[in-house]
């Protein structure tokens, strides 16, 4: 691992501070706090008009009115005035008994990704994945290794891990893994009450130190996936009431489920294929914030943004655009929560060229890898930049395994909330997939990166291919470049109506109604029109995402019909 951050540090060197975005220094007005009075926010908002540079990031005046009465946990605090002292036995440990767990042994097998040279037929790698990704477990102490034709015996290594030939087996099935470490496999099964498995938490440091090159202090926390990371973040920094800049259209589980619950005014910002329209939001947050002095409330402080393959838009945020909303998040003293689940999901502008293409396949050409564009993270500065990862869109959602990387003090707070909520992610997964990418070397890792973005490359390439066929002259769209979404505008209707839904359910296809995103709450009450629809790509072949784009067409079609002949 270490060698691959050196490889990569080669290839993407350590950036320099870029010139249009300069350290912000300590400015004439005061950065506003929790709790400040009104003189003092019109102060802040009077330098910020002047564009006086705002402070450093001061998280300590940030901090939610929940996380301030949350208090760091007490029994852990007196166990560790024990932790100078020498052979301690251990009685306050609340652990349940490892001698009682039933695994002794876990190996597992991995399904052929890769072909030579290509990906194989979907067919052939269903039949694949079914017959040999099954997880084996021993009880007994012996190890239970799966049966796999050709493939080399895998070797224990003394930390767990295995040392195996990295080809392909004939059967389809490459050689997988097995950890028969005893401490390893009891921390499968037990408690991990840290910021996660350390072997994975310094996998994913360094791949953020790889990938990223973030040029200020960061520490990684692991999360149960993205939507916890989501959750202990605005659990950290917002408070009810609190406005929350996001995306006009953005991730519908969030709006219901953690901005809706917590009371946050979403300030919803217009968009275009690269997401947030830097004008738009500069106009939205003057309105809000004289709104905000007029009423005596809080200031907007969180830009929540997914600018990746976002969701629901396929949206793709270039680094010149990044720099904009990054200067504006500068003057309007924002802290940044980049939700980045589909940035592995980066398949280059290859899809556009494939318009060409016959039959919908999808143009050649290499894919990036971890050769991709910069990050928020990558501009930060300030220390003002939360960054969100996950496993989810790249190994599978299953595992529940994603990671919070930001400034330490902000670190050490959603550690907390974390363990406070759940006592961390799943120890099995994350032993696994440790495990797992560790076999594989940094090598492997790449080739299964580059390998997923060709499936997803290759199922965009077939969506943009089908709805030129089934929707012409009745919508349009963008060809995605990243992510698994599609996102269509009806051109010969104002709004997806009862009347669509009616023919979508007779025509036996599901999509998306646009509204169901809008960050706009009258707008979402269908009190405006939305004549957009979000159609996914990701977990479907080729031949299902025709057939289902062809019913779509019919379901407008006849919507269509059906008004021409009421007039």
């Amino acid at each position: 691992l270490l060698q691959f951050v050196c490889l990569r540090r080669k290839v993407r060197p350590r950036r320099k501070r870029s010139k249009t975005l300069k350290t912000t220094k300590q400015g004439e007005a005061p950065p506003g706090v929790r709790g400040s009075t009104a003189a003092s926010e019109r102060l802040v908002c009077e330098g910020r008009a002047r564009g006086d540079a705002m402070a450093p990031v001061d998280w300590t005046s940030r901090w939610s009115t929940e996380l301030r009465s949350m208090r760091p946990s007490s029994i852990v605090a007196f166990a560790n005035s024990f932790a100078h002292l020498p052979d301690v036995v251990k009685l306050h440990v609340g652990l349940p008994s490892a001698d009682s767990f039933p695994l002794a042994t876990i190996s597992a097998t991995t399904a052929q990704r890769r072909g030579t040279p290509g990906i194989p037929h979907p067919a052939a790698a269903a039949a694949a994945a079914a017959a040999a990704a099954a997880v084996h477990v021993g009880v007994t102490g012996k190890v239970d290794c799966p049966a796999s034709g050709s493939a080399a015996a895998a070797t224990p290594t003394p930390g767990g891990g295995f040392e195996t030939d990295s080809e392909m087996s004939e059967t389809g099935v490459d050689d997988g893994f097995t950890i028969q470490s005893e401490a390893t496999v009891t921390t499968a099964q037990q408690y991990i009450f840290s910021r996660g498995y350390a072997p994975l938490l310094q996998w994913a440091s360094d791949v953020v130190a790889a990938a990223h090159a973030p040029m200020l202090p960061t520490e990684v926390c692991m999360t149960a996936g993205s939507t916890q990371a989501v959750s202990a973040v605005m659990q950290c920094l917002t408070d009810h009431g609190d406005f929350l800049v996001c995306e006009e259209f953005t991730f519908a589980p969030f709006i219901d489920t953690i901005f809706a619950p917590r009371r946050l005014r979403l300030l919803p910002v217009k968009m275009d294929s690269q997401g947030m329209v830097p004008a738009a939001l500069d106009a939205a947050l003057s309105r809000a914030v004289s709104t905000a002095l007029a009423s005596g409330t809080t200031l907007p402080r969180v830009l929540f943004t997914i600018p990746n393959g976002q969701n629901p838009t396929g949206a793709v945020m270039g680094i010149e655009r990044k720099r904009e909303i990054y200067t504006l998040a500068q003057k309007w003293d924002l802290v940044i929560v980049e939700d980045d689940a589909y940035w592995w999901l980066q398949y280059g502008d290859e899809v556009l060229r494939s318009r060409e293409a016959s039959g919908g396949t999808a143009a050649a050409g290499a894919m990036p890898g971890l050769q991709l564009p910069p990050s928020f993270l990558s501009l930060d500065v300030d220390g003002r930049v939360v960054r969100i990862d996950t496993f989810s869109k790249l190994l599978g959602p299953g595992y529940r395994i994603g990671w919070v990387t930001s400034p330490p003090p902000v670190a050490e707070k959603v550690a907390q909330v974390v363990q406070g909520n759940s006592a961390g992610p799943c120890s099995l997964s994350m032993v696994m997939v440790s495990e797992m990418l560790q076999s594989w070397g940094p090598r492997r890792f790449e080739e299964f990166l580059r390998d997923t973005q060709a499936v997803y490359r290759g199922r965009a390439a077939a969506a943009d291919a089908a709805a030129a066929r089934h929707l012409s002259g009745l919508a349009s769209w963008a060809a995605p470049r990243a992510g698994m979404f599609m996102w269509i505008r009806l051109d010969c209707l104002p709004d997806v109506n009862q009347a669509l839904v009616d023919a979508l359910m007779e025509a036996r296809v599901v999509v998306m109604p646009g509204r169901l995103f809008w960050a706009d709450g009258d707008a979402q009450s269908g009190e405006k029109p939305c004549p957009f629809l979000r159609a996914t790509f990701g977990g479907l072949h080729e031949d299902a995402i025709e057939e289902g784009i062809r019913r779509l067409g019919e379901a407008i079609r006849k919507v269509v019909a059906i008004g021409a002949t009421s007039l």
